[in-house]
């Protein structure tokens, strides 16, 4: 084969590469509630910044638990129910282990699951919240 040849093969083998499909994974928690989310609340204290954690409770579907929800702390457990898109944090009682907390409220994911939109009480006080990936 002629070094012209070799190169025009050459050159057809990388434009048929370029024309394969590429397989992507998704991120963990990509298209579905769960996982790592940076919260911009606002509420009766300001605003502020902060990551908090969704969890699906194992063998409970539909239920999560919401760790450092308000700041309240990554040992601190927030319960909700998910259905869709949609988020239900029930009435409930929670405590950091200094003090004790009245929550409820409700939010919904949009995007694709890549931001959310959050309203709640704690202690009667409202909040609201965006959250994003």
């Amino acid at each position: 084969m002629s070094k012209m040849k070799g190169r025009e093969y050459g050159l057809l083998l990388l434009m048929l590469v370029g024309f394969l499909p590429v397989a992507c994974e998704p991120e963990p928690g990509e298209g579905t509630i769960y996982g790592v989310w940076t919260c911009y609340e606002d509420g009766p204290f300001g605003p502020s910044t902060f990551i908090l954690d969704i969890e699906e409770k194992p063998g409970s579907p539909g239920e999560v638990s919401i760790h450092n929800f308000s700041q309240l702390g990554a040992n601190v457990s927030v319960r909700g129910t998910v259905d869709g898109s949609n988020l239900t944090i029930p009435q409930q009682e929670v405590s950091d282990g200094s003090a004790g907390f009245r929550i409820a409220g409700s939010g919904y994911t949009s995007d694709e699951f890549r931001t959310m939109s959050w309203t709640y009480t704690i202690d009667g006080e409202n909040y609201s919240a965006s959250l994003i990936r």
